[in-house]
This record gives structure tokens, sequence and C-alpha cells, in this order.
């Protein structure tokens, strides 16, 4: 399953966030030669009523030019982009999101902005600003068009990179607000391209085709942020995290944006609503086993799929365990949330084999096994981020790690299945 959405703006210099097109042609202009110089210009004069929209009016510079980009320093592309990405506070969270447009455009994914009622942004420079509406949104890539109230004021924009043409080693660098920390800056690479990933929150599941992941520490409030490529172009939203990889994380390609809306749509106030519902998610290998949020209010699903799409070939779960998800869970309700679910676990003829907690209680493994269906399930507890982790894989794992290790399965007790112990409250 591959869904593309049109890549409309394509510049291949990088240009400082300069108002109006005759400044941006003489920026450009000193860049080339004379009779590049002479080109470009009548290119430009003959091109532009083609590739500038009414909306931006005399903003626009999204024309095509046949010249290299420029690489610019990491210390260029931050200083340069910085002022064009913001933090956005809504009544429960944080996110970020970056403009591409002087006139207040700006996207972010639609997970920071869905239901909220009131939202603002914060610019680099302190200065907050109103979100007064959208122009369309996308599910399948998790994308919000928002315009942003500038009183007046025009913003610095990011110019729209080619992300069809990135490539595995490449590095990229982000801006975001990670844990509410103003437009943090860090550089990675692209790892690899992953086929299909679900991302979700709450009722809203986000099963996007081809993503990117990259080797960045990325955590919540970075949501909805820039991922910028070595010209500095912007080429992907920064979108998701993975708790049990510190420095991975995901991104939607920017082409995935249809930013053709904004010509023709209307705007919005907010909230941003769902018309469209994708169904509840379920465990669809796995029919028989409760999801996290169907046991407890105070999950909230926000990732899963098949276990290679999160987790390096050799780790524990890659090798034992084929499915895995992540969910996020209240902070006063987590240690309840997750005994809630062991519980009903067991109702349905789960095992409870072993529960290890080291000392310093940062992270908590349950091992369960089904003997009738010889299925397994992992619960995993990560308290600095009130993640829990699933894992679910056919046989019975936990013995057969403990064989993998060198530890004779017992014939009774802990990896065996006896009768259904009472669950130990973690």
């Amino acid at each position: 399953m591959k869904k593309l959405f049109c890549c409309i703006l394509i510049v291949v210099f990088f240009t400082p966030m300069l108002s109006g097109c005759g400044t941006i042609r003489g920026a450009l202009s000193s860049l080339m030669s004379d009779d590049n110089e002479r080109y470009c210009n009548e290119y430009y004069d003959e091109h532009y009523d083609d590739y500038c929209n009414d909306y931006c009016d005399d903003y626009c510079d999204d024309y095509y030019y046949e010249f290299q980009p420029v690489t610019l320093t990491p210390e260029q592309i931050f200083a340069y982009n910085v002022d064009a990405v913001f933090k956005i506070l809504t009544q429960h969270g944080i996110g970020s999101g970056f403009f591409i447009c002087p006139t207040g455009v700006a996207l972010t994914n639609h997970h920071v902005m869905v239901t909220w009622l009131q939202a603002v942004i914060v610019t680099e420079s302190g200065e907050p600003f109103e979100i007064i509406g959208w122009y369309s949104y996308c599910l399948n890539n998790d994308i919000a068009i928002i315009r942003v109230d500038g009183r007046g004021n025009e913003f610095h924009y990011l110019t729209i990179g080619d992300s069809d043409a990135l490539v595995v080693g490449e590095d990229v660098f982000t801006i975001g607000s990670p844990h509410g920390q103003q437009n943090t800056f860090s550089r990675s690479y692209i790892s690899q391209f992953v086929p299909l990933l679900s991302i979700g929150g709450g009722e809203i599941i986000y099963t996007i085709a081809d993503t990117i992941q990259i080797t960045a520490p990325i955590y919540p409030g970075s949501s909805g942020g820039a991922m910028l490529n070595r010209y500095g172009h912007v080429v992907g939203i920064t979108t998701a995290v993975d708790p049990m990889r510190a420095n991975v994380a995901t991104v939607v390609p920017i082409s995935r944006a249809d930013l053709s809306v904004v010509e023709t749509a209307n705007l919005f106030p907010l909230p941003i609503g769902i018309t469209e519902r994708t169904p509840e998610f379920t465990y669809t290998s796995f029919a028989f086993i409760p999801t996290f949020v169907s046991v407890t209010q105070y999950a909230v699903f926000l990732t899963g799929g098949t276990v290679d799409s999160f987790n390096d070939p050799n780790s524990m779960f890659s090798i034992y365990y084929d499915y895995f998800f992540i969910y996020h869970l209240s902070y006063v309700h987590s240690i309840s949330s997750i005994f809630a679910y062991g519980t009903a676990l067991m109702e349905l003829g789960f095992v409870l084999q072993e529960e290890h907690t080291p000392d310093d209680l940062t992270f908590r493994m349950i091992f369960f096994y089904h003997p009738e269906q010889n299925v397994s399930l992992f619960i995993g507890y990560t308290r600095e981020f009130a993640m829990a982790q699933i894992a679910i894989g056919r046989g019975d794992v936990f013995t057969r790690m403990s064989g993998d290790f060198g530890v004779s399965p017992p014939t009774s007790g802990i990896g065996a299945p006896p009768k259904n112990p009472p669950m130990r409250r973690p």
C-alpha cells in the first residue's frame, strides 16, 4: 500500500526568509555568474505567473531553476531556519510546527491539533500568536495545514525540499520543541524507510505508508517539527518516537502535504474535527487478545505494527516476537492500568510466567503465556516516559528464552503452564 500526495513546491536554491519576489531574485542572482543571472531573470519573468499563486501574492519563490543547490553547514541550517519553526501550546499538550508562507500558513501533525478549541504558537523570539483555523488535514499521513494570525506581521518560512530524493545514510537535521524546550536542533541520518506504520492516539489511528526512520533523539513535543536536508530545505514532518530506542524517530515526507488546497480551500475555525473515522484498533492476528485501551481509560495508543518496524533485528523483540505496540499511560494511573490489563489477560486464560523489576524501578517486564492458543504476550513499562510496550508472538517465548540463555525450562512454576496464579500487583 503506497499513498503518495502531490509535491507541488520544489525549490533547489536555499533562500533566506525574504519578503518579495524581486528581493528573492536579487538574492539568488548574487550566487550566480552574470550569464546565469540573465538566464534566471528571463526565466523568472516568463514563468512567475505559472508558479506563484494568488494566496501568497508577491511572496512566492516556488519556481524551478536548473542549478545545483548550495550545501550549508549545520550552523547555517539552524540560523536560517529556526525563526520559521514554532512551539504549539494546546489546552493539554505541546507540539511543534513550521511556516511555509509569510502570511501564516503552517504545517504540523494532525494529532497535535485534533479536537482542541484553542491553540497558540510561540515563535523563537518568544512572541505568542493565535492559531485561528485550518485548511485541510490528512489522517493517512497525520498532517494538518493550519493558519496563524500574524496580526500584521510577516513570518519567516521554510523552503520546501524534495523528499523523494532522500536516501538511506543521508544527513538530516531536525528542529522542534521536545518536552517544550523551544526549537531544539539535532543532527542525524536516515536509517531506513518503513513500508507501513500505525501511529495514533486515542480513537484515531494514522496508518502511514513509506515513512522515514531517522536516528535523532526526538521526544514528545517534537511532533509537527521540521526535518531539513543539507541545503536547509524542509523535507519531512517529525511525527513519532520509539520509546524503546531513544535515538529513533519517524518522519512523514513533506511531499505528502497537499499544499495546493491552500489556494482553493476555505479557512475553517478550530477545532480540527474528524470527518473520516478509522476502525477501532485491534490485534488483527490475535483477535482474542484485548487491546490496552479496551481495558483502561488511562492508556492512549501511540504506534504499533510488525516487530521489525520498531526494533533492531538482533533485539529480543525481533528474535522472539511478531508484533509490537506502544501506549502512553497516565502517570498517576500507570501502575493500576498495567495491573488491570494483566488481570484481564489471566481471565482469558493467560498464565503469568515471570515478573521482573530492576531495583531502581525504571523498567518493569512481565511475561504471559496462553497454553491453549500457544501465544505469548510481554508487557514492558518505562517509568520515565510512562510508556507501556506490548509484544505478541507465537509459542512459549519465555521458555524458549530461558533455554537460549542456558536455563533449563522448569516442569512446573515459571516457564511452565501452571494453573492461573493470582497476578502480583506491580
